[in-house]
């Protein structure tokens, strides 16, 4: 998931008559306010494993073009969301497009097993009691064994998997608010580059 900085093209372009001084700070500008989208959109990003988190870079294109990105494969899920919750920005209908055309990875076990692992991460309860059947405690109620528990947690998952398939997710966005909070101080600055007396 790869964002581009538009809307500065016809400042850009204007630097081609411009001393190339100026052009430089207008460059220092454009990769700073690149570098806070991703810094942002960082901050923003759901942190279940960090692996969104962790994914989030800037790479240079040209002197006056950055390409911010997310590469966890599942970043995208998160930001626009899946099945009848999908909310995608106009200006981000290309990017969610290319995401829709890419091939699906994973198994059912993969996704069961992950949601398993951020059950047992956050530590959440699938508490069973059960009955004692036999001894001097019989009758009453003890909490399951660790064996069952881990058994209840992957019905748990199991289930928690089957709603996420059917219903989809919300989407959590983080690098569109980063790239919408950035943009119009990204503009401000390199206009107050190119407007500064010489």
């Amino acid at each position: 998931m790869n964002f581009e900085l538009k809307g500065v093209q016809g400042v850009v372009n204007a630097l081609s008559e411009i001393e190339s001084k100026v052009s430089r700070q207008v460059a220092r500008e454009i990769e700073a306010g690149a570098n806070n989208i991703a810094r942002d959109a960082k901050r923003m990003a759901p942190a279940n494993f960090g692996e969104v988190r962790n994914s989030i870079g800037v790479e240079k294109v040209t002197n006056f073009q950055f390409s911010i990105f997310a590469n966890a494969y599942h970043a995208p899920y998160l930001e626009f969301g899946t099945r009848g919750k999908v909310k995608v920005p106009t200006e981000m209908q290309n990017v969610a497009a290319e995401i829709k055309a890419r091939p699906k990875r994973g198994t059912w076990d993969d996704f069961v097993d992950n949601i398993f692992d951020w059950i047992q991460r956050k530590k959440i309860a699938a508490t069973q009691i059960v009955q004692i059947k036999s001894g001097a405690n019989k009758g009453r109620f003890r909490k399951a064994s660790g064996l069952q528990q881990a058994l209840y947690q992957r019905q748990l998952a199991f289930l928690i998997a089957k709603r996420i398939y059917k219903n989809g997710i919300n989407p959590q966005p983080f690098m569109y608010p980063a790239f919408v909070k950035n943009r119009a101080k990204i503009v401000a600055r390199i206009e107050e580059v190119i407007n500064r007396p010489r």
